[in-house]
């Protein structure tokens, strides 16, 4: 529906769950034919969505190799479907002067972690009850894919994930996120835009 809003004057819409009559969406979008659709959706109705209906979709795992899975997984149904799909994948980035400060912030941020609440997030995720503690014990404090080190070592962890899931972008994650995104595009962006331009 969204997508007739976006290219048409006027949508009529008899649904199981709404209805429209001579609904209309102004302005227009500039974007054509329409808007880059990103979505995320892991659960095999979410997936088939995300990849039948979106441009890109947001893929998880616990570990790189299911990460990986899931990237490939999705480019191959959006090529059973007769089209192509990027994958991205949430990353977060811990940086330091040296490669021990950077795990010194890591361990503080752990030993600080909110067990309960993880325990919480991941079981609202559908992990079973009798895997949750390992589970926990394996994401540990950042639920996310980590590089973890001096900005140049972060920036060869991040090459190796992107290259290894045959991912097409990242959202990035920083514990200080000004901080963060400020070294990001002064001491590593400019590296990775030589390996992937």
């Amino acid at each position: 529906v969204v997508k007739r809003l976006w290219a048409e004057d006027s949508v009529d819409f008899a649904g199981q769950f709404f209805t429209m009559k001579d609904c209309q969406s102004k302005p227009k979008p500039l974007s054509k034919p329409r808007p880059e659709i990103i979505c995320a959706g892991m659960s095999d109705r979410g997936f088939q969505f995300s990849v039948r209906e979106a441009d890109a979709c947001f893929i998880g795992g616990r570990t790189p190799d299911e990460r990986r899975d899931a990237s490939l997984r999705a480019k191959r149904a959006a090529e059973e479907m007769g089209k192509t799909i990027k994958t991205y994948a949430m990353c977060t980035i811990v940086h330091g002067e040296t490669d021990a400060k950077a795990q010194g912030l890591v361990n503080h941020y752990k030993d600080g972690a909110d067990l309960g609440a993880i325990l919480a997030m991941l079981a609202s995720w559908g992990v079973p009850a009798e895997k949750l503690d390992s589970v926990a014990a394996q994401q540990g404090a950042f639920m996310t894919q980590t590089v973890v080190g001096t900005p140049a070592s972060c920036a060869a962890q991040v090459e190796e994930f992107v290259t290894y899931c045959e991912l097409d972008g990242l959202m990035l994650i920083f514990p200080d996120y000004v901080e963060g995104l400020t070294m990001f595009g002064a001491d590593i962006l400019p590296g990775l835009r030589s390996v992937y331009s």
